[in-house]
């Protein structure tokens, strides 16, 4: 017997939520609660999380996949762009993954984790996450590259999320999975 899962959906944008929530295949999601959010905003991103947590009494997964590129080439991207980047890809995966952690360590469960897709789980040293974060700007760019020559698509994440999600992939935690199409790093 499958077990369907209860989700939070999160983006910034109210019309993206609700077109991402009608696509989900009927039948496979227990309940759907969608948050408007900006990810760069700590306030906002507490009151999600809180919020998710009144809804579903705790939260098992985490999977961080908001994430802006810019059209710009890294040598002249202007600073007000790459500091909107940042602070998307970088330190929103870092303020929902130190909310969601303390709500874990709180309820003390082993079989408990955090998956972040693409992003990683704090404490991890500034310098590998901003690193993860050009590994994924390069791979926009070059997306041509790639054997399957796209962008990965909702689905594409899902299934991944899925397979995380399974009890024999426990041990598969605090890493970064990238669903990428084959493309070259």
């Amino acid at each position: 017997m499958k077990r369907k899962a209860s989700v939070a959906m999160v983006d910034v944008c109210a019309i993206d939520l609700a077109r991402f929530k009608e696509k989900l295949p009927a039948g496979t999601v227990a309940v759907v609660r969608t948050y408007q959010v900006d990810v760069r905003d700590s306030r906002q991103v507490v009151d999600c999380v809180r919020s998710a947590l009144d809804a579903f009494n705790g939260i098992d997964y985490l999977v961080n996949c908001a994430g802006i590129s810019s059209s710009h080439l890294i040598v002249d991207i202007p600073e007000d762009e790459r500091d909107k980047v940042f602070a998307i890809n970088i330190e929103g995966v870092f303020l929902f993954s130190r909310e969601v952690a303390k709500e874990m360590i709180q309820r003390k469960t082993e079989k408990k984790r955090q998956r972040s897709l693409p992003g990683l789980p704090s404490p991890w040293p500034a310098a590998q996450i901003a690193t993860v974060t050009f590994e994924e700007y390069r791979q926009k760019i070059f997306i041509g590259l790639t054997p399957l020559g796209r962008m990965a698509k909702p689905e594409d994440v899902a299934r991944a999320v899925a397979f995380l999600a399974l009890d024999g992939a426990e041990f598969i935690t605090g890493t970064t999975l990238n669903v990428s199409g084959g493309g070259m790093h």
